[in-house]
Parts: C-alpha cells; structure tokens; sequence
C-alpha cells in the first residue's frame, strides 16, 4: 500500500502542479495526505534498518521506542477517509450533526456521572452504617460491592452498563431495607 499510496501522491502532484497542490483549496488535506504518505515511506525505510539489525542484534531492535510510535502514528492512515465526507451529503450532514450534538452529549455524561457518585456516596454511607447489623454473608457482599466510594462507583457502573445484574447489586441493600433497593 505504500508504494500505491506513494504513486498517487506523485500524481496528483504531477496533475496539480506542486504550488497549487500545497496552495490550492484541498491545501489542508493535501498537506495531510503528502504527511501520511512520508511517515509510512519512513515506517517501511526504518522496519527494512530495524530488520537488519535485529538479525544482527538477536532481536533487541524490538525496543525501539521510535518503532513503537511509527506503528502507533499508523492509526492516522485511517483518516484519510474523511476525504470522503464532503463528497456525500448526506454523510456530511450526519458528521455536522454529532458535531453539533456533542457540547449536550459532554453535558449530558457529566451530569450522569454526577448521579452515579451521589448514589455512591449515599450507598457507601449506608452500608457503612448498616453493615455491622447484617449476617456475615450479606455484609461480605454489601462490602464487596458498596464497601468503599470506589467500590460503589464501579458497581454503579457496572449495573448501568451491564456488567453485572442489577439484581445481584440491589440483593443485598434490600437485606438492609427494601426501600434502599428500590432507591437504587
């Protein structure tokens, strides 16, 4: 793909012309496209050197810091296909869109995680409370899951998202009070 990357590039250099291609209206993308194209003719010059050594070395080239970074700077290939967007409205319409929506979704996921640490809080204080009055194996479980703000955070979560039963989570508080369970 480097080498048909690198192809394309060139020609669409050579149609444009160099200063419009870096001038002309597509110049921030261009720009991009000729960045993408030099890291990854630079990736495959540095694995051919890196490959060499390591034959040499036996295999301690591996822990190259830079090698490391060329595969994580591979990740931004992927977005050369927001190319494609403008030419689709409609794609484009639905980009402008979540772009639009994001400021209530941020709004919207504080204020969520506002009420998952305000019913932790107030869990973690209950069974703080409570869970010297209940039988071993209903306190071992109140502590598991509510025993500290952390603990309560993550039990929160994990019932919201599903990764764990909301019944497994609410059993024990309603050993306390079913109004606690219903609360949660």
């Amino acid at each position: 793909f480097c080498f048909l990357f690198s192809v394309e590039l060139f020609l669409r250099i050579y149609v444009f012309g160099a200063v419009a291609f870096f001038i002309g209206s597509d110049a921030a993308w261009n720009v991009f496209d000729t960045l993408i194209v030099l890291s990854q003719i630079l990736e495959e010059i540095l694995f051919a050197v890196v490959g060499e050594a390591e034959a040499e070395m036996g295999g301690l080239a591996e822990n190259f810091k830079i090698v490391k970074m060329i595969r994580f700077l591979k990740l931004f290939r992927v977005l050369r296909v927001l190319r494609i967007v403008r030419f689709i409205q409609e794609l484009n319409n639905v980009v402008y869109l979540i772009m639009g929506s994001l400021v209530s979704f941020l709004w919207t996921f504080s204020l969520m995680l506002l009420l998952v640490y305000m019913m932790s809080a107030f869990c973690t204080q209950l069974v703080a409370n409570y869970a010297s009055d209940e039988s071993e194996e209903t306190a071992r479980e109140l502590r598991t899951y509510f025993g500290s703000l952390g603990g309560s955070i993550l039990s929160m979560f994990q019932a919201i998202s599903g990764g764990i039963d909301w019944r497994a989570v609410s059993q024990p508080l309603m050993e306390i009070t079913p109004l606690s369970a219903i609360f949660f």
